[in-house]
């Protein structure tokens, strides 16, 4: 069996391409071949080729490019719908660039895998347009805002589907999604709304497990038992997502702005960096996320002293440093910087001037 894997990439998202390959290729199984296609939505040239290397130590692994910029620039959407990049069309374009399969997964590149993908190859589409779990943010979201949700299909987030190009290219299911984003119908997800509007009725669930949303562990913390109480609809979706985030093999899927490649603060950041410590391009990676520090770090903070209400110490911290002022005056700061994953260093500064490095071994 040939386990077929479809990203869509960009300049921007092309340098983590490897990091969710590294993830697929730990769980994958040499029972099973692994094709790896790419559909070039302004891919570096550099990141490509650290992509290219990576799978070619593998043998069961293959990689297929298909430029798709120029297909893209003829779809138009409706003046005031914005596209963060080409590649969130992308997708759109499976049924037609994949036209040797029947079935494909799609992934986004703010994953990883923790499951063998040939897993999801395995299930039985039948007559389904597609396979994806619940959206449980937008479906609760739906519940609060709209008397009418409880009637319709739940959400689905497109970031991991199983797709049925068969059927795809029978219905024209990627033309009526193109002319609903053209339409300019209501929705912010734009692409992801398109695809729920042309599956709806024709979608398979999957286990929480195989796309854990990260953003939604917070957001379902703090609504969930208004939320089971208002609407017990959504009990059982809530209670699958719950047992889904405590299997120790879901896959991560980082949705939202905080990404773990910004900042070492995201949750589940580490499962992250375990699989980007083992690609080529890792020390870039970690120079980016260090040298942006000051405007991509959350978890920063500030608490100031006062006494007899003048202000006396005032403390600064963020994930990698510790800053302490006196009377206006930084006096002392410790500061963690990471030479690798392995590897920390912690350095004490008094007046400005490096007085002590530590290097641990963690």
């Amino acid at each position: 069996m040939t386990v077929p894997v479809v990203f869509c990439a960009d300049a921007n998202y092309g340098q983590y391409v490897p990091v969710v390959v590294q993830s697929i290729i730990e769980n994958s199984s040499l029972e099973y071949k692994y094709h790896i296609i790419i559909l070039d939505c302004g891919f570096k040239s550099e990141d490509l080729a650290v992509l290219a290397r990576q799978i070619a130590a593998h043998e069961n692994f293959s990689i297929e490019v298909k430029p798709v910029l120029e297909l893209l620039q003829k779809y138009k959407i409706k003046k005031g719908r914005r596209l963060q990049s080409p590649a969130m069309l992308g997708r759109l374009l499976i049924p037609e660039l994949c036209a040797e399969y029947s079935k494909v997964i799609y992934a986004d590149m703010d994953m990883i895998f923790n499951q063998d993908m040939s897993g999801l190859m395995a299930i039985d589409l039948g007559d389904n347009y597609l396979a994806a779990v619940i959206d449980i943010d937008v479906e609760a979201e739906r519940f609060l805002t709209d008397p009418r949700a409880k009637e319709s299909e739940a959400y689905i987030n497109s970031g991991l589907m199983v797709m049925n190009l068969q059927a795809w290219r029978e219905h024209r299911l990627a033309d009526k999604a193109r002319q609903f984003l053209v339409d300019g119908r209501d929705g912010r997800f734009l692409d992801q709304d398109a695809i729920n509007a042309v599956c709806r009725g024709r979608i398979l669930f999957l286990n929480e497990a195989w796309n854990s949303l990260i953003i939604s562990r917070k957001w379902v913390d703090q609504h969930e038992i208004a939320l089971r109480h208002k609407f017990p609809y959504l009990d059982k979706i809530l209670s699958d997502y719950l047992i889904a985030y405590q299997d120790d093999k879901k896959n991560l899927h980082w949705t939202g702005r905080a990404k773990p490649w910004l900042s070492f603060n995201v949750p589940f950041a580490e499962e992250w960096w375990r699989y980007a410590r083992k690609v080529e391009s890792c020390g870039r990676l970690l120079e980016a996320v260090i040298r942006n520090r000051p405007g991509l770090f959350s978890g920063c903070g500030r608490v100031l002293y006062k006494l007899l209400g003048l202000p006396l110490l005032l403390v600064e911290t963020e994930p990698q440093s510790r800053q302490y002022y006196l009377l206006g005056f930084e006096f002392l700061r410790v500061a963690r910087s990471y030479v690798s994953i392995k590897y920390a260093s912690r350095s004490f500064y008094l007046l400005g001037l490096k007085v002590l490095t530590r290097r641990n071994k963690s």
